[in-house]
């Protein structure tokens, strides 16, 4: 078993978003074709998106909170597609797909408060990023976040 589980959000939400058409706060849920410079990833699957993918656009706050670092934001996920099963491994497309994402770190603690951020110079080092911030023990959970949007991409967590 490996150390860290990566997470895309959670299915029951998914699918009551493409069921519902509506996120959790009210807002009409967004339909849209992806173009060549569009590459996501999609927050279910982990994949980017292929130019003529149907996606979808909806609100959604990570950090689960009920303090200031519950923000909500943006994010896009296939109309259809499965959950990224491969929990135990980095994300392949979001490392390298076919379009480059640069990534930052922010990292939180147990009360879900975002105690720091690193920006990610070279994807290729996420992982050993990631092993050297859980050696801390304060840090809870890390989220792999765009870091020219600044949107959620998934949640890493330790293992137990």
């Amino acid at each position: 078993m490996k150390q860290f589980r990566y997470l895309p959000i959670p299915i029951k939400i998914i699918e009551t978003i493409r069921h519902e058409m509506y996120d959790d706060f009210g807002h009409q849920v967004e339909s849209s074709i992806a173009s060549e410079n569009s590459y996501g990833p999609c927050r279910s699957c982990l994949k980017q998106f292929k130019p003529g993918e149907k996606r979808l656009l909806f609100s959604y706050a990570p950090v689960k909170s009920n303090n200031p670092y519950n923000e909500v934001g943006p994010v896009f996920i296939h109309d259809s597609c499965m959950s990224y099963d491969t929990k135990d491994d980095f994300p392949p497309e979001v490392k390298e797909g076919r379009l480059h994402i640069p990534l930052v770190f922010r990292f939180y603690n147990i009360e879900r408060r975002m105690i720091g951020s690193i920006q990610v110079k070279d994807n290729n080092e996420a992982e050993k990023i990631i092993y050297g911030l859980f050696e801390r023990k304060e840090i809870e959970f890390i989220h792999i976040r765009n870091a020219e949007a600044q949107c959620f991409i998934a949640q890493v967590e330790r293992n137990v």
